[in-house]
């Protein structure tokens, strides 16, 4: 392993702990975001996993009887 690895492996885990971008560009030292987020910023496997399964959460079908689906007077 490369000391430099270990920049990259510390911004990706940046981000996947929602550490604010422009944080995490001050932090690099960093004068340009593309650096930080082109480069630096990598995606792990079981990060993949977890946001694919909100994508695919997202294109299922809504319950008929999902409480959130159910009119209200306002919505008349």
């Amino acid at each position: 392993m490369y000391p430099h690895t270990i920049r990259h492996t510390f911004c990706g885990r940046c981000f996947e702990a929602g550490t604010q971008p422009k944080v995490v560009q001050s932090i690099m030292g960093h004068q340009h975001y593309s650096t930080t987020i082109d480069i630096y910023t990598h995606v792990s496997e079981s990060k993949y996993q977890e946001e694919a399964g909100k994508i695919g959460r997202a294109m299922e079908p809504e319950e008929m009887g999902n409480e959130n689906n159910k009119k209200t007077d306002l919505d008349n």
